[in-house]
């Protein structure tokens, strides 16, 4: 693991980065952690966020304990042979892969819809907008026409542990809703 560097003007003191390296995710070191009774803000694919709190000066906390904790987790996750070799996410250039609606509001609203498996969804129109969270920003867009990167990523995405908001049968049965 490696914890992120932080520039003294524009940081929160309270916050700490945690990069997961290696053959597991910011989700696995979430999921070991929350066992051993630590608890994170929140994780993604590569990190996870601890939320320090505020003391009064000489009161306690647990840190060597935490610190522990997450060195014996690490150790574990570590020697676990998995069958991920290493992570890898189809990466998004946001600045590129800008992308129009398909169809507008007026239309979506008189078109039918369906759910298909996400892997025959190239092509195809979404029906509901995606957002994985963290970070909270949407990744498919309701009316959005679906091409092959984004597939990749969701799939990407789904594999890891994504939580979602949007995608109601996405990570139960690997379906996203179209329009027909």
């Amino acid at each position: 693991i490696k914890v992120l560097e932080k520039f003294e003007e524009d940081y929160d003191i309270l916050k700490l980065t945690i990069q997961a390296q290696g053959p597991f995710s910011g989700y696995d070191l979430q999921s070991k952690l929350n066992q051993a009774g630590v608890y994170v803000e929140l994780a993604d694919p590569c990190n996870i966020l601890f939320v320090l709190p505020i003391l009064k000066q000489g009161q306690y906390y647990p840190y060597n304990e935490i610190i522990r904790a997450i060195e014996k987790i690490v150790f574990q996750l570590n020697q676990q042979t998995r069958a991920r070799e290493t992570l890898s996410i189809t990466k998004m250039d946001n600045d590129k892969e800008l992308t129009e609606l398909a169809l507008s509001f007026n239309e979506m609203k008189n078109k039918k819809t369906c759910f298909i498996s996400i892997e025959d969804a190239e092509n195809k129109i979404a029906a509901e907008t995606i957002t994985p969270y963290p970070p909270g920003i949407p990744c498919i867009l309701n009316g959005e026409r679906l091409n092959k990167k984004k597939i990749l990523y969701i799939q990407d995405l789904v594999k890891l542990g994504t939580k979602f908001h949007g995608g109601a049968n996405l990570t139960s049965n690997n379906q996203i809703r179209i329009y027909i």
